[in-house]
């Protein structure tokens, strides 16, 4: 053994930091009509959703070293819940929490379905309805019903 030796733990999500800065990078440079009540551009939403899904696949990884650094061997359920436990800040517990939910709405695709009209701009004919079986508790806790946005990240 050699005195200057230290632990190695291996991991290989953190290596996506650097294409996740490359995507918003991208993200920022190109120009994107505005969105409309229904949705944002493709290019806008498929830079987002993948800078997202990175970022949480990113934090599980980390989540991964932190845990064997620390020698824990038993499971310790869900990732998000894992990282509340070592986040004091309850405002930045409740944005984790929030992108551990859109993680989910992507990777599981929470459907709706509604009705749509152009007067120019793409909008609501009434309101959207997430299909039975979509969605869970999670989900419901972190959505605004009336804007169907996330409520701390929006």
């Amino acid at each position: 053994m050699h005195s200057d030796a230290w632990p190695y733990i291996s991991v290989i999500g953190d290596k996506l930091f650097q294409p996740i800065l490359d995507l918003m990078e991208k993200l920022s440079l190109i120009r994107f009509g505005r969105p409309n009540e229904v949705q944002t551009s493709p290019a806008e939403n498929g830079h987002a959703v993948a800078v997202v899904l990175l970022a949480v696949v990113m934090l599980e990884s980390i989540v991964g070293r932190v845990r064997a650094l620390r020698r824990e061997t038993e499971p310790h359920g869900l990732v998000h819940s894992y990282l509340n436990g070592l986040i004091c800040d309850e405002a930045l517990k409740s944005q984790v929490a929030e992108l551990f939910v859109l993680r989910d709405v992507i990777a599981h695709n929470h459907v709706w379905s509604g009705q749509v009209y152009d007067d120019g701009d793409l909008r609501f004919d009434g309101n959207p309805e997430l299909l039975k079986g979509y969605g869970d508790k999670k989900f419901r806790c972190a959505q605004d019903q009336s804007s169907r946005m996330k409520t701390c990240l929006g």
